[in-house]
């Protein structure tokens, strides 16, 4: 056994330890290899964060569409996870550069600044349910 000086194991120490080894070996199907199915999970994990290869181009045919430009600078290259998830057309340096309008709050930190109690917190982090569809009902 090596010394980590941490109290772990290292994956030379432990060769039958699936923790320390990266790729899930149990959902790699039997036809690819594992360099294959390694080289599949980065294209997935790069195409679902639209980044590499899979990253929007920028054209200056859609110049003229408003839409996808920073809300503060203008400039045509935005963050596309913040637009996606908050529907927020704003670029990395504008992020960093105000930090005080696009800086993210976690839970305990807005229950803190907002006062608010465990109840309305609770209300903040559970979507609300839409009401069962009727369908006896002859309108929608």
């Amino acid at each position: 056994m090596t010394d980590t000086k941490g109290g772990f194991l290292s994956s030379a120490d432990d060769p039958h330890n699936r923790a320390l080894h990266a790729p899930n070996q149990e959902d790699k199907p039997a036809h690819m290899t594992l360099a294959e199915w390694e080289r599949h999970q980065l294209i997935k994990k790069l195409r679902a964060q639209k980044a590499g290869p899979f990253e929007p181009g920028i054209s200056m045919l859609n110049a003229n569409d408003k839409g996808k430009t920073c809300r503060e600078c203008g400039s045509l290259e935005i963050d596309w996870g913040w637009q996606e998830v908050f529907g927020c057309c704003v670029c990395n340096a504008c992020k960093e550069r105000l930090p005080d309008k696009y800086s993210l709050l976690t839970k305990t930190e807005a229950k803190e600044d907002y006062l608010l109690t465990d109840r309305k917190s609770l209300q903040l982090s559970t979507p609300p349910s839409r009401p069962p569809i009727t369908l006896l009902r002859t309108t929608y």
